[in-house]
């Protein structure tokens, strides 16, 4: 096995000013044994993620006890979906129409 030497960082800059950074992931460590399930979703029209957070939210709600057997879902508002069991599917592609009052089109899942 062979290992890549990786270049050291240079020396902390000079120019500019410190800016604290916020950002959005945590420690895991009530369920350190569990696979969790990655799933990639894709809601067409690109809309923002407050949105897609809708039509996801309602598309669970009307599935959940049909095609999602009762999973519950975490969804970041893009492209990731996260489970705690796996879906009883490979790829699955469904479709929804008006599922937002006002967005007046339809809405592909």
């Amino acid at each position: 096995m062979e290992l890549t030497e990786f270049v050291p960082r240079p020396g902390l800059g000079k120019a500019g000013q410190p800016v604290k950074v916020r950002t959005n992931f945590f420690p895991v460590i009530s369920f350190p044994e569990r696979i969790i399930y990655h799933y990639d979703l894709n809601i067409e029209p690109d809309v923002p993620p407050i949105i897609n957070r809708k039509v996801w939210k309602h598309f669970e709600e009307l599935n959940l006890s049909g095609a999602l057997e009762g999973i519950r879902s975490i969804y970041e508002g893009r492209k990731n979906v996260f489970t705690p069991k796996e879906w009883p599917f490979e790829a699955k592609q469904f479709e929804a129409s008006n599922l937002i009052m006002g967005l007046g089109h339809d809405s592909g899942i």
